[in-house]
């Protein structure tokens, strides 16, 4: 009886867009699970997350609703993704939840379907967790290389965090005097290099972006002016815009501060050289956000090499992307191109 009425209950559970009669309920549902995080009821924030209208129907967000109440909701960022001379419309899966006293029916893997079996769109994931990866495993997905993030502490404690256990770290505090003094040689000497970086509005390195990506032969998420005009202004109050700078080489870089790193979401160096200046650069705004930790991410053997030079230090694993598309257009292919503000990381 008990599996019966369960079963009665998940088909009485409609898969809906979020559009303005559900802009209320959404607010409830967001303020029981996401108590910490007002941005998530707020709707000016969810209809731009989502890439969706002022007002109307926002596609890139799913909600599960039953009996006029929101059980469920999963997130679907629209982006465009080239593969080689062919652009298809893509998108990241994010925010999955689902009501507690609604779990164990089915509802989070109908919000994953609903969302995966979209017509000729490819469905992207970043990041899973283990279980996760296993049911979009089992579900078609399939994993993608790509590439590493690395992170340049400015100030190590995080990093001690991150490799003392759990029962030592109260001696985080001692560890962190011995080791402070070799970090901050290091960033004294780099801060004194040469650099003709200069600052510059997103829209001066568009140009740019193309033109790297326009060599890069495997998938890649499309960083055009479309993508950057939502991405790198931001939204008032909820996310701040994305800086940039450039060389006279044709080197660029995105970046600006959250929390307690300087995010560097998109670069390019030409050589080894350039990435000096760019690091020096990129340092002396750390520095002036009064940033904890530099963070990017390398696409390359060589890209990772130059940047365990300058004292960045390479994560234990690299990003995992997994993608599904009913008409398998990017099967064949086995690599992705990630920059750092690709999926929903720091919104």
């Amino acid at each position: 009886m008990k599996i019966a009425s369960s079963l009665q209950k998940n088909n009485k559970v409609e898969i809906l867009n979020y559009s303005d009669e559900f802009v209320v309920l959404h607010e409830e549902f967001a303020k029981k699970f996401w108590p910490d995080k007002r941005r998530r009821r707020i709707e000016s924030y969810n209809r731009w997350k989502f890439r969706g209208p002022a007002k109307g129907t926002v596609d890139g967000h799913l909600l599960a609703v039953y009996e006029n109440k929101i059980v469920g909701q999963i997130g679907a960022i629209p982006v465009k993704l080239k593969n080689r001379d062919q652009i298809y419309d893509a998108q990241w899966i994010c925010d999955l939840m689902v009501d507690s006293g609604h779990r164990g029916l089915g509802i989070g893997s109908r919000l994953i379907e609903t969302a995966m079996m979209r017509d000729k769109i490819i469905t992207l994931g970043n990041n899973p967790s283990e279980k996760a990866k296993s049911v979009m495993g089992k579900k078609g997905f399939r994993q993608l290389k790509s590439g590493r993030t690395m992170i340049y502490p400015l100030n190590p404690e995080q990093i001690l965090k991150w490799a003392v256990p759990e029962k030592a770290q109260r001696i985080i505090p001692l560890l962190r005097k011995i080791v402070q003094p070799y970090f901050s040689l290091k960033t004294n000497r780099s801060k004194k290099g040469n650099t003709d970086f200069q600052s510059c509005r997103w829209e001066e390195v568009t140009s740019r972006i193309d033109e790297r990506q326009s060599v890069v032969g495997y998938p890649q998420i499309m960083h055009d002016k479309n993508f950057l005009e939502w991405r790198a202004n931001g939204l008032e109050n909820f996310s701040a815009g994305i800086q940039a700078m450039k060389s006279p080489e044709g080197a660029y870089a995105l970046y600006s501060p959250f929390d307690r790193y300087l995010d560097v979401y998109d670069w390019y160096c030409p050589g080894f050289d350039t990435l000096q200046k760019m690091f020096t650069s990129i340092l002396l705004q750390a520095i002036n956000y009064k940033s904890d930790m530099i963070q990017l991410v390398s696409n390359s053997e060589q890209e990772e090499s130059w940047l365990k030079k300058l004292g960045f230090i390479r994560t234990r694993s690299r990003e995992t992307v997994l993608h599904f598309s009913k008409d398998k257009f990017i099967d064949k292919e086995d690599k992705i191109y990630f920059a750092l503000f690709d999926t929903d990381r720091n919104l």
